[in-house]
């Protein structure tokens, strides 16, 4: 069985580049797709075998509906989590300081962000000693 799963990439956040594509994948352990969306993880994570996962969204929409209003990072068997957001200029914005913090798009004043494309650097250990060391862009719409 296969799905079409339309991906939207955005090159540049400045309202003019955006690149979209259609990709008709298998559906098996690799894949998983969400309420939310698609994701694309390793597989499953079977935390009973002493293992370790993060899933790290692109997107959220702290807008008050209830839906999406965070960008929280989805983990399970972490031992230590670190995260620093920043904005376009490398100026740091906000520290997660372990798998059950989130963002919700304000700055460390208390100042809600704009719309536009943020940078995030995830350190984090596993009770498996698996290390993630990831970067990355997520989206914030309002």
């Amino acid at each position: 069985m296969r799905y079409n799963i339309i991906l939207i990439v955005i090159l540049f956040h400045c309202g003019l580049f955006y690149f979209k594509a259609t990709a008709s994948v298998p559906v098996a352990n690799k894949v998983k797709i969400l309420e939310s969306g698609a994701r694309f993880i390793d597989g499953p994570c079977d935390t009973s075998k002493g293992s370790s996962c993060i899933t790290i969204p692109n997107v959220f929409s702290p807008n008050n509906d209830g839906k999406n209003d965070v960008f929280k990072i989805t983990s399970s068997g972490l031992k230590a989590m670190t995260c620093g957001i920043f904005n376009r200029w490398g100026v740091k914005l906000w520290d997660l300081k372990g798998p059950e913090e989130n963002w919700d798009g304000r700055d460390q004043t208390g100042i809600a962000c704009s719309t536009g494309t943020y940078f995030y650097i995830l350190d984090a250990v596993g009770v498996d000693g698996k290390a993630y060391h990831q970067s990355g862009f997520v989206e914030l719409i309002r």
